[in-house]
């Protein structure tokens, strides 16, 4: 599982903590550039030394080592500041965070749902529940998950949409309108974003629905004044319709289209890539039928 970044998923409770040991740790002036991991982590650890009755130096030191990837180590003092501190806020968020971080889903839900317990407005607690449900398999669970995380969430970024759309999707065509019906909601609140209607005309041609894929593709198409990949699209999904004369009249149009561009956008691997597809389409699809008198 790869690791998620650290630094803007943090639970509520601590996010300022990062910032702060971002300036802990960080030299001043031109050292900087020549500031290492473990010079970082020196000046980290000589804090614990320094303060070793106050879990905040032992938490700084965790986010370090977390983004290191020394999960063991940032564990270890996260345990190390709840013993000296067992009532301090945002503790169980940070361990579900490592164990997540590390690849280790499983051991991120119990952690998480303690922080929840208590918090249940930290909208990135929510998340990172939801991603560790759908990475062990309990996608309607993170589908639930997502749908709190952004109910609760201060702003609605797209990729939440989209991360409770798969997990839907996942969980079986019987909660595909469901899925489709979150990406509609996430369009209406942030526009027509392209990585949104991708995926909701994904789940229309799952559906054979094949006329409504079509319009939301040409929604997308009408606000782009470049045409050619959105009318290669198109006959594709008029391909799987079975509705093969406009599929071949689209593949024909998008060479067409291709051919009017300049030499230098011609010779762009996109166009080139494009452009062989449509010969490839044409060439398969065959001859137009001949018109009947």
């Amino acid at each position: 599982m790869p690791r998620l970044p650290a630094a803007h998923l943090l639970p509520l409770a601590i996010r300022a903590l990062a910032l702060a040991a971002a300036m802990v740790c960080a030299p001043a002036g031109g050292a900087l550039a020549h500031d290492t991991y473990s010079d970082r982590l020196a000046r980290a650890s000589a804090a614990v030394a320094t303060s070793p009755g106050d879990p905040e130096p032992l938490i700084r030191r965790h986010l370090l080592r977390r983004e290191h990837g020394d999960f063991a180590g940032a564990l270890a003092d996260l345990e190390a500041a709840a013993r000296l501190a067992p009532a301090r806020p945002g503790l169980d968020a940070l361990r579900g965070r490592v164990e997540l971080e590390s690849g280790h889903p499983e051991r991120a839900i119990a952690p998480l749902r303690r922080a929840l317990a208590l918090e249940p407005e930290d909208s990135e607690a929510h998340l990172d529940l939801a991603r560790a449900l759908v990475a062990v398999g309990r996608t309607l669970e993170g589908a639930r998950q997502y749908t709190l995380a952004l109910e609760t969430a201060p702003v609605k970024l797209p990729g939440r949409y989209l991360e409770r759309a798969r997990a839907l999707r996942a969980a079986g065509p019987e909660h595909r309108e469901e899925a489709l019906e979150g990406l509609d909601e996430g369009m209406a609140r942030l526009g027509n974003l392209v990585s949104l209607a991708n995926l909701a005309i994904a789940l229309e041609i799952e559906a054979a629905r094949y006329d409504a894929a079509l319009a939301r593709l040409d929604a997308l198409s009408a606000a782009s004044p470049r045409k050619e990949s959105f009318r290669a699209r198109r006959a594709e999904i008029l391909e799987r319709a079975g509705r093969t004369e406009e599929a071949r009249a689209e593949w024909a149009q998008t060479l067409a289209e291709i051919d009017v561009l300049s030499l230098h956008q011609k010779r762009t691997p996109a166009m080139t890539q494009l452009a062989t597809r449509a010969r490839g389409a044409l060439e398969r699809l065959g001859p137009e039928s001949p018109k009947s008198e």
